[in-house]
């Protein structure tokens, strides 16, 4: 340990390795910030990378002081681990060049292809959007489950976006379903709350009692995935920092 920072009141403990990884970045777990160094970088760049992700990770953590609450948060960073859609995968990212970026779902491993030539500033965006696409196909067929069982919506599409303010949304012209890719990381419970309210839009178009009752014939705990939403929400999604 490096010592110790004082953040919006809360104790964090500093952590500075030297590790095998192609880039630098830091993680923030159990009010530990741990910043992981290149080992091939001569010691100047090795200080310079340190306190940059440093003043990054703690401008982070002022901007949402309930992270250090999420033991489960997903970083997903070459040699990390991370929980997608319930299951636990070890995150092995790949740089080639001329390849076509990709993320592969292999047995407790997910595998991420990017290209050298990607930005750093533009990665971690990109790692999430691959990994959402991956996701999809899983996303998809707990819908379709869903609505068999519950609903019995026409749906036509489902689709994974990137969303600021809402976590899902219902369409009856589209006949889709468009859910936050950030729910890929949510508990699976989570995911389904989300995708029984957006499915029981199909039925009553507000929030009346008797939307409430449809959200419940498919999950009865709702209001309790619901207060876990609104607690942990803004901590779902990726951070990783170069």
């Amino acid at each position: 340990m490096l010592g110790s920072i004082r953040i919006n009141g809360v104790k964090y403990n500093l952590q500075r390795i030297r590790s095998n990884t192609r880039r630098g970045y830091a993680t923030i777990k159990d009010r530990i910030i741990t910043i992981r160094i290149p080992r091939l970088l001569d010691p100047y760049s090795a200080t310079v990378m340190y306190f940059e992700l440093k003043h990054k990770a703690v401008r982070y953590v002022r901007k949402h002081p309930t992270a250090q609450q999420d033991s489960r948060k997903s970083v997903l960073t070459d040699g990390s681990e991370a929980i997608i859609i319930g299951m636990p995968f070890q995150v092995k990212i790949e740089i080639c060049d001329g390849c076509r970026p990709e993320a592969i779902f292999e047995p407790k491993i997910l595998r991420i292809r990017i290209r050298g030539d990607t930005k750093p500033a533009e990665e971690a965006r990109l790692v999430e959007k691959l990994v959402s696409k991956a996701a999809l196909p899983i996303v998809k067929a707990r819908v379709q489950y869903m609505n068999s069982t519950y609903f019995g919506a026409r749906i036509e599409r489902v689709s994974l976006k990137s969303m600021r303010s809402r976590w899902g949304s219902y369409s009856k012209s589209m006949k889709s379903i468009s859910l936050n890719s950030k729910l890929i990381f949510a508990p699976t419970e989570v995911l389904d709350y989300v995708i029984a309210h957006e499915l029981a839009h199909s039925a009553v178009f507000d929030h009346s009692e008797r939307f409430w009752a449809e959200v419940t014939k498919a999950v009865p705990e709702y209001k309790e995935r619901r207060r876990w939403l609104r607690k942990n929400g803004e901590m779902l999604g990726t951070y990783s920092e170069h």
